[in-house]
C-alpha cells in the first residue's frame, strides 16, 4: 500500500502564510526558519558564481547576494536580529521604585 503524501497549498503567498495561526505564527514556527532563495539566471554555482536574492518568509527580511559569503552574511544578520529581539523581549522590566 502506498503512503499518502501530505497536502501542500502551493498557491499560498508568503503574506498569506504569515497571516495563518498556529505554529506558523509562533516564535519557533517553521516560517522563522524558512527562506526563499532566488538564484539569478545564468549563474554557474559550481564555478563559484552565485547571485540572487534571499528572503525570510516570516518577516520578508532579506537582501541580494553576489556570493556564497554574502548569502551567509544575510542569513547571519537575520538570525542575529532575531536573537537580539528575542533577548530584548525576555529582559525583566525594571520599575522606577527605590529599594
Amino acid at each position: 500500500m502506498k503512503a499518502q503524501q501530505p497536502q501542500v497549498d502551493q498557491t499560498a503567498t508568503g503574506s498569506e502564510l504569515r497571516s495563518r495561526q498556529g505554529a506558523f505564527g509562533s516564535a519557533d514556527g517553521p516560517l522563522r526558519r524558512s527562506f526563499l532563495v532566488q538564484v539569478a539566471a545564468g549563474c554557474e554555482a559550481a564555478n563559484g558564481d552565485l547571485r540572487g536574492r534571499v528572503q525570510q518568509l516570516a518577516t520578508s527580511d532579506g537582501g541580494n547576494f553576489d556570493s556564497v559569503d554574502a548569502l551567509l552574511a544575510i542569513l547571519r544578520r537575520i538570525f542575529s536580529d532575531e536573537q537580539k529581539n528575542q533577548n530584548r523581549n525576555q529582559e525583566p522590566e525594571t520599575g522606577g521604585e527605590n529599594q
